[in-house]
Formats: C-alpha cells, sequence, structure tokens
C-alpha cells in the first residue's frame, strides 16, 4: 500500500516535473509560433481589408471620372446644339431678309421707284409690317419732292431754251431730276426723254 501511494506520488511528481521541464527556448519558441500565426492570420485579414477599401475607393473615382466625361460630353453636344441652332437663326433670318428685299422692289417698281441697294436698306425692315410701314414712308418722301421739284421748275417763269418744244429742257435739269419725275417724262414726252438720255450719254 505504501508502496502504491509511493508509485502514484512519484507519477504526480514526474508529470510535474514534467511540465516544469520546459526550456526558455522551447517557451519562446511556441510564444513566437503562436504570435507569427496570429500575425499572418491579422495580415490576411487586414489585406483583405484594404484590398476592399482600396477596391471601392477606386470604384468611386472611376465613376466619378466616366460622370465627368458624361458631363463634359453633355456640355459638348450641347456647345453644337446651340452652335447649330443660332446658324439656322441666321438663315432663316437672311431668307427673310431676301424675301422681303422682293417684295420690297416689286411695291417700289409698282410706285415707279427703282430699288436698289441703299433704297432697300433703308425701307425693309425685321419685320413685314415694319417693312410696308418704310416703304410708305419713302414713297411719300419721294413724292413729296418730286411735287416740290416740279413746282420750282414751274416757278421759274423764264422758259428752259426759249421754251421750244423738246428743247425746253437741259441735260442740268435733267440731271437733276429724280427718278419719279424722269418716268413720268418718259412716259409723257418720250422723245424729249430720249433726246436727254443721248446727251447725257455723250
Amino acid at each position: 500500500m505504501d508502496n502504491e501511494n509511493e508509485a502514484v506520488e512519484t507519477q504526480g511528481n514526474s508529470t510535474e516535473q514534467e511540465t516544469k521541464t520546459f526550456t526558455q527556448e522551447e517557451v519562446d519558441s511556441i510564444v513566437n509560433n503562436r504570435l507569427s500565426r496570429q500575425e499572418s492570420k491579422l495580415r490576411q485579414e487586414m489585406r483583405g481589408e484594404l484590398e476592399s477599401e482600396i477596391r471601392k475607393e477606386i470604384q468611386q473615382e472611376q465613376d466619378e471620372a466616366n460622370k465627368l466625361k458624361r458631363m463634359n460630353e453633355e456640355q459638348r453636344r450641347k456647345y453644337e446644339y446651340e452652335k447649330k441652332d443660332k446658324e439656322l437663326a441666321e438663315l432663316r433670318a437672311k431668307v427673310v431678309r431676301n424675301e422681303m428685299e422682293r417684295t420690297a422692289t416689286d411695291i417700289l417698281s409698282e410706285k415707279g421707284i427703282s430699288a436698289n441697294s441703299d433704297v432697300l436698306s433703308f425701307v425693309v425692315a425685321d419685320t413685314a409690317e415694319q417693312t410696308k410701314e418704310n416703304i410708305e414712308k419713302f414713297v411719300k418722301l419721294v413724292d413729296e419732292k418730286s411735287r416740290e421739284n416740279r413746282k420750282n421748275d414751274f416757278a421759274n417763269s423764264t422758259p428752259k431754251n426759249g421754251g421750244s418744244g423738246e428743247n425746253a429742257l437741259d441735260k442740268d435739269s435733267f440731271s437733276k431730276m429724280s427718278y419719279s419725275e424722269r418716268l413720268h417724262l418718259k412716259d409723257t414726252q418720250p422723245e424729249v426723254y430720249e433726246n436727254l438720255i443721248k446727251q447725257m450719254i455723250k
């Protein structure tokens, strides 16, 4: 019995001694191994998290870059549309202006007035109504000037060139006549008109 107790004690002591027999180097090695494993595990976890965050940031930057690129394309497209709209408006304005100039030329011709570029620039406006109003004012002005010139001619008591028929007007007087007066002379005295034209050409 005593022998058995001794054997148990000896086993217990030997177990205690076995657990205490780790050297410092072995303990350090165990600790270092465990630390290395944990560090490696932490690094892998952190690497995964870092990679995920970096990928997320890169994706956000790419999305932003694409958004800016689309905005630039949209702005470029908008600029092109505005440019084309402006060109189209200018072309329409030219077409309308040409049409109004043709109409003004016809109206002035009916009233016995030749429409050159100066006359058209004076009467043609942006709207048809304003153009019509300008034509009426211009015709009235021409008529008034024509009447005033005729009145001055009749007020002169001395007949030109002795008042003898075709030679009643000389080329100086003819050159001072307005266009409508010349047309009137052509209609009423075509021979006088022809002679005066020939004198002007010489």
